[in-house]
């Protein structure tokens, strides 16, 4: 049984995620001091707050860039003040407001939304970029939790931030392998802001009981459309055109593309996104569009969709595009060998998982031209690149350096889900799982905790 506050038996929704405490049992407040604390869980507007120098009293690494400087102080009339960090022992120093709240340049930045010292189920939320927070926070009206965000990606340097935490929340690029889970004892609920949950050690969270959730099916169309654009920018060779008008050079040579009516398009992986990108080429452009699947789309194969095995696909197609998810069997499904039974000028677009491609062997295929074209949102070794401004480093990944100067290659940062509709239906898809799983009767579909 879950042990509670007045004894044993069914925990409620704030207790399952543990709450925010009042007070340090170490640090005793004077009237004075208390009454100053309450005017500012009272009162601060956290739109408008921010993290800055200074570090916890008892922080060890007494670095300004710490991410134990998390907390917040509200300005009034020159009035300051303090707010406890659970996760450190002693009370953050004196912080320095600015007036938007914004993560750049620290690392370990954090903030909370919702009201502080609250009796409301708490979740720490990794990864949550700039972009996220007004979606978040809109979506948390209607469930009401104390969100933690971080800007961070979670990494064995900053799990102790998650510790005492009983949900978690992460994107594609956080590790949750077996290390960093097996630092979260209490951990109950991972909930991943994505499709994808090949970052999560699931063997572990079986094991442990620990419920993984994901955003499935979100914006299908979103991802299918930047596939399409890759398609559409190296075939009319947008990227170089755009370059040369900047310099007012209106020289076309070099430009020369094709007709996407009649080429044959091959799908790879006719779930919910390759479903959609088939129909997308099919009937706004006239391709002739076959796939390959363990499974066919029935409803595909209605519209004129053909199926055929997977070697016929690469032998038959003037255009390639992975939609398939990453397992043991799907991994480096684009190699040496599979690249020699494509077309010679093949264009190959990758906006699922980079682990599908061998990207040396598709960069032997570009410099010998067996490959004509290259689109890759994804990376397989994107982990430590991408999400992040890089542009006054020295990049030590030399085969990604190699791709980004040939002229028929366009990348893009992971960007293929980015869209409004995708951003507010993860953000309220994720906080009503989260909410579901808290409390029976909430709002969706109703399920009883694991805890």
């Amino acid at each position: 049984m879950f042990k509670t506050a007045t004894g044993t038996g069914d925990p409620s929704p704030a207790e399952r995620l543990g709450l925010r405490k009042e007070s340090h049992p170490t640090h005793q407040q004077n009237p004075r001091e208390q009454q100053r604390v309450q005017a500012g869980k009272d009162a601060i507007n956290f739109n408008s707050a921010s993290t800055s120098s200074g570090w916890c009293s008892n922080c060890e690494c007494k670095d300004s860039r710490c991410s134990s400087s998390t907390e917040v102080e509200k300005q009034t009339g020159g009035q300051r003040v303090i707010h406890e960090d659970p996760s450190h022992k002693g009370v953050i120093h004196l912080q320095q407001l600015r007036q938007n709240f914004t993560a750049a340049g620290d690392e370990g930045g954090a903030c909370t939304e919702g009201q502080r010292g609250s009796q409301r189920p708490r979740l720490i939320l990794f990864s949550v970029a700039q972009y996220e927070r007004q979606h978040l926070k809109a979506a948390n009206k209607k469930f009401g939790l104390e969100l933690v965000l971080r800007h961070d990606r979670l990494t064995d340097r900053n799990v102790h931030k998650a510790k005492g935490f009983r949900a978690l929340s992460c994107f594609v690029d956080d590790d949750l392998s077996e290390k960093i889970l097996s630092q979260l004892p209490e951990l109950r609920l991972i909930a991943v802001r994505a499709t994808g949950t090949d970052n999560v050690d699931l063997n572990y969270c079986k094991k442990k009981g620990i419920k993984v959730l994901n955003v499935q099916g979100y914006n299908p169309t979103a991802i299918a459309e930047h596939a399409v654009a890759l398609m559409l920018a190296l075939n009319r060779h947008v990227a170089q055109a755009h370059q040369r008008a900047r310099e007012f050079d209106f020289d076309l040579k070099g430009n020369v593309g094709f007709n996407m009516k009649g080429k044959t398009v091959g799908i790879i992986g006719t779930g919910q996104i390759g479903a959609e990108t088939a129909l997308i080429l099919l009937k706004g452009f006239g391709c002739k569009v076959i796939a390959y699947d363990i499974k066919q789309n029935e409803n595909l194969v209605k519209e004129g969709v053909s199926y055929a095995s997977l070697e016929d696909v690469c032998a038959q197609s003037d255009i390639i595009s992975l939609h398939a998810p990453l397992t043991q069997q799907t991994k480096y499904m684009v190699n040496a060998e599979s690249i020699q039974r494509m077309k010679k000028g093949v264009m190959l677009i990758n906006t699922s998982r980079g682990q599908l491609v061998d990207t040396h062997a598709v960069l032997e295929g570009l410099k010998t031209g067996h490959i004509g074209y290259l689109g890759m949102d994804v990376y397989e070794n994107e982990k430590k690149l991408f999400f992040r401004n890089h542009s006054g480093e020295i990049i030590q990944d030399d085969l990604l350096a190699r791709l980004v100067t040939l002229p028929n290659v366009i990348v893009t940062g992971h960007q293929a889900f980015l869209t409004e509709e995708s951003l507010v239906a993860i953000e309220q898809t994720t906080l009503s799982q989260v909410y579901d799983w808290l409390n029976e009767g909430g709002p969706g579909e109703k399920r009883k905790s694991k805890l």
